[in-house]
């Protein structure tokens, strides 16, 4: 399923400058949910301690895990970057890639369930 893209006119774009990022970051971090491993929950102590780069070596040290990945783009949202738009949709994909990664495993541990012989 391909989602149909939102294509807003060019001259009603906001400047970077103006642009909401607390608010959007507080979306971010509810739609991202709460960790469940011990880097995860390192990542998210030192984003909410305003710490990025803890955040960002959390991780580069966790490269397969879409949560600390997250995190890691958006400890520079709050910036204004000029490549804001950019830290957003990563950060946004990698948040929909956490909600997988999420349920994967809670399925993988339903079916180890079904097949334990305890």
């Amino acid at each position: 399923m391909v989602a149909t893209p939102v294509e807003p006119s060019v001259s009603a774009l906001k400047p970077v400058s103006e642009v909401d990022t607390d608010t959007l970051i507080a979306i971010f971090l509810e739609q991202l949910g709460a960790p469940w491993t011990e880097a995860q929950e390192q990542a998210l102590l030192a984003f909410k301690a305003k710490n990025p780069n803890d955040v960002r070596v959390t991780a580069a040290t966790n490269l397969d895990d879409p949560f600390c990945k997250a995190l890691g783009y958006m400890a520079s949202i709050a910036k204004k970057p000029p490549t804001l738009a950019v830290l957003l949709a990563e950060s946004a994909r990698a948040i929909a890639d956490t909600a997988r990664a999420r349920t994967i495993a809670q399925l993988e541990g339903v079916i180890a369930s079904a097949f334990s012989a305890e």
